[in-house]
């Protein structure tokens, strides 16, 4: 009887602790919409970048820096499902906003994706991720990536038909496709689709970004106050 006493009572503190952390989830998407919803009410823009095991470090605190610097909220997003710090390429160590499951029902003015090859095929592969692109391209929504992550905006078959460019190692995926036209620009921009081509140009991606999102004045003050030329001499 003690042992069927004993037995009962650890079923019963199990079942307490999984109710309560199927609770605190509940809660934590719940605070996470509201606030995506609150920013948007607030006529502010939003952004979110998704964060995945090596990701290219530079691209991804290039672009967080720059759309902060022009107000816009940003999220950043971690795709491990937890905000525990994570690794990228690099070695370098970024701590993510929240988790993507919480806010894969939101909608943003413009999604994300930084290049690191490990990351890109992690993104590429998802097919939530899949999804959530997909949402936002239904909605009419910026989409954004960079380096090697264009792959994935193939994989999910986003923005087919666009102008396209990406960093030159993942090149063949485009140029054998008929689904994207190829450009070797540093930022290509069509219609609701930018991409761009690696770490060296990271800055000047984040900068588009703010002009289409926000103004071209924007981008230029803040380009200046950063010691970085918008319009390099050719």
């Amino acid at each position: 009887m003690h042992l069927l006493l004993t037995y009962l009572n650890l079923k019963i503190s199990y079942l307490y602790i999984e109710h309560m952390l199927m609770f605190c989830f509940s809660i934590l998407i719940c605070l996470s919409f509201v606030s995506s919803n609150l920013a948007a009410m607030s006529g502010r823009r939003t952004a979110v970048v998704l964060l995945s095991e090596g990701a290219e470090e530079l691209e991804t605190v290039a672009v967080v820096d720059i759309l902060r610097r022009a107000e816009i909220e940003v999220t950043l997003a971690s795709t491990t499902g937890n905000v525990e710090p994570i690794k990228c390429s690099r070695g370098v160590v970024i701590k993510p906003d929240d988790i993507f499951d919480a806010i894969k029902v939101n909608l943003f003015d413009v999604v994300v994706l930084p290049g690191g090859l490990k990351g890109a095929e992690f993104l590429a592969n998802s097919t939530e991720v899949g999804k959530f692109l997909k949402l936002h391209e239904e909605n009419g929504k910026l989409i954004a990536a960079i380096c090697a992550a264009p792959i994935a905006l193939k994989s999910h078959r986003i923005a087919e038909k666009h102008q396209i460019t990406s960093h030159p190692v993942v090149a063949n995926e485009f140029l054998a496709s008929a689904m994207y036209t190829y450009s070797e620009k540093m930022v290509v921009h069509d219609r609701n689709l930018v991409t761009s081509r690696g770490p060296g140009t990271a800055i000047a991606f984040a900068l588009r970004l703010v002009s289409i999102l926000i103004s071209e004045s924007t981008a230029e003050t803040i380009a200046r106050g950063m010691c970085f030329d918008m319009h390099p001499a050719e």
